[in-house]
């Protein structure tokens, strides 16, 4: 399955071609919904964890999760097209993602159902946002120690094991470029 995020009218030519400031508003309403939307999201699977309400497919984390990258894709002008959708299985998976663009996640998450991120432990520190992924199942990553990497990944099993299908960005970072790139170890 190949999940990739274009802009609308589908092709990045045409965004250059709108006048600036017709740009400026929408990066500006796109930072306004990341604003709105992270909070109420995130409040919303941060109540859901306090009253210890289930996670599985269909949950208010899976709700709120899919719900604020599809409000965030919208926000921002982006349309998800999902090429091999015949692929994807109804049982837990492990999908190893290249990160090219900034809508990498919000396109996974505004697709997938019952899906984990495993993501760098320098996103737990955003206030609302890291509790708030925490909430609906983020595993959290140190990168620096291997120990720890092992006891995150022993976590992603555990989801797997329960059900939900992990995310994994093994390159590390965001790449220029579509062709993947060497593993972190």
């Amino acid at each position: 399955m190949c999940l990739k995020a274009v802009l609308l009218k589908d092709a990045r030519k045409e965004l250059f071609r709108v006048r600036p400031f017709r740009r400026l508003m929408r990066t500006v309403f796109a930072y306004f919904a990341l604003i709105v939307f992270t909070p109420l999201f995130g409040g919303i699977a941060l109540l859901a964890a306090l009253f210890r309400l289930p996670d599985g497919p269909g949950s208010v984390f899976d709700r709120a999760l899919r719900w604020w990258a599809r409000g965030l894709l919208w926000a921002s002008g982006v349309e998800v097209v999902v090429h091999g959708d015949e692929n994807r299985r109804a049982e837990s998976q492990i999908f190893v993602a290249n990160h090219v663009s900034r809508f990498d996640v919000l396109a996974l998450a505004s697709q997938l159902r019952h899906i984990k991120f495993v993501a760098k432990a320098e996103l737990a520190r955003i206030p609302v946002f890291g509790r708030g992924a925490r909430a609906v199942g983020t595993l959290y990553i140190q990168r620096d120690k291997r120990q720890s990497s092992f006891e995150t990944y022993r976590q992603a099993a555990t989801q797997i094991g329960d059900g939900a299908s992990v995310v994994v960005f093994a390159e590390g970072t965001r790449s220029p470029s579509y062709a993947v790139r060497p593993f972190e170890k």
